[in-house]
């Protein structure tokens, strides 16, 4: 480092204020990273099963418990019209996925697993995933939850429920017959 010039000299001003300006400068810089490090993705793109995505993304890992009318009012839809299968388009740095995903969760985890399959597909910031199954289902928002019964699309839940993950589910099963 350079021999700083004496105090009160208009030279040691300059020379504080660079020093200043490189301070900030590496502030930034050191911002700017742990900003870029927060919006990294920290499960892996594309599928995912639950336990590994709670482990990858302790956002997902809040604890949840589904609503009993809700757990009972699906395993009657699922009971009355057959099994279905939900495939869910999440991304680990989106709000809306860390809010719905852990509810949507508790629910199908109240559920026998052949009566109702859940695939969790997560999705990088361009919403794509490597085996590009987001862009063949057409997905540009997250979550996008898509329920089909034998092959058959019976909805969407896209982004933010209208009434809860669980009644939304609940009715598209119950009006896909």
């Amino acid at each position: 480092m350079p021999a700083l010039p004496a105090c009160g000299s208009l030279a040691s001003m300059s020379t504080f204020a660079s020093l200043d300006a490189f301070a900030m400068f590496r502030s930034l810089l050191l911002a700017c990273g742990l900003v870029l490090a927060a919006c990294a993705s920290q499960a892996p793109i594309g599928p995912i099963h639950p336990a590994e995505l709670r482990a990858a993304a302790p956002a997902f890992a809040r604890s949840e418990t589904a609503p009993a009318d809700e757990v009972a009012a699906l395993q009657q839809a699922l009971t009355k019209h057959g099994p279905a299968e939900v495939t869910v388009y999440f991304a680990d740095w989106c709000h809306d996925s860390v809010r719905e995903l852990p509810r949507l969760l508790a629910l199908v985890e109240a559920q026998a697993p052949e009566r109702l399959k859940l695939q969790l597909i997560n999705l990088d910031h361009d919403k794509r995933d490597p085996a590009g199954r987001a862009e063949a289902a057409g997905i540009t928002r997250t979550p996008t939850i898509v329920v089909q019964r034998n092959g058959r699309e019976l909805g969407r839940i896209v982004e933010r429920p209208q009434l809860t993950v669980g009644q939304d589910l609940i009715a598209l099963l119950n009006q896909g017959r």
